[in-house]
């Protein structure tokens, strides 16, 4: 996972094993807060072998309703939302709404000289979208054809 300090760990299980979040700081972020660490997720197939993700969950960058992208300096205390089937669809956070802080201070602590609020964004639940095949040429004596598809001799 990203360097820093962790903390706020929440745990859940899902049909793959088990799963912590966690709020990770590192007192290097500083200045502009759009790359700031914030966060870290760790897996488990059995509970006893753990696996760090090299990519943050959640960053500092949230798109709002309508498309734009809001800079957070923080985002702290996580926890989820799961529906009556076990589904989760939301996270909830803690953040601190400022883009940068003083140079003298590390992102993390930008909380104590502007304002916070709790965060709740929806998850997207949607599968993601195959890429498609690239078409090949069609081969000589090929007669068949789908939509969007051309028949190959080789296949």
């Amino acid at each position: 996972g990203p360097p820093g300090n962790y903390e706020d760990p929440v745990l859940y299980t899902d049909k793959r094993g088990f799963h912590v979040f966690y709020h990770v700081y590192n007192y290097g972020d500083r200045d502009e807060c759009v790359d700031a660490t914030v966060s870290a997720h760790v897996f488990s197939e059995d509970g006893y072998t753990w696996h760090a993700s090299p990519i943050q969950p959640y960053t500092t960058q949230i798109e709002v309703e309508d498309g734009t992208t809001v800079t957070i300096s923080t985002r702290e205390r996580p926890k989820l939302f799961f529906d009556r089937s076990g589904q989760m669809t939301h996270l909830f956070n803690g953040v601190c709404y400022a883009t940068k802080c003083p140079s003298e201070k590390p992102c993390v602590d930008c909380k104590y000289t502007h304002w916070d609020y709790t965060l709740a964004q929806p998850l997207d639940l949607s599968p993601p979208t195959p890429a498609p095949f690239p078409p090949k040429p069609a081969g000589p004596g090929c007669t068949t054809e789908a939509d969007g598809y051309t028949c190959h001799e080789d296949s």
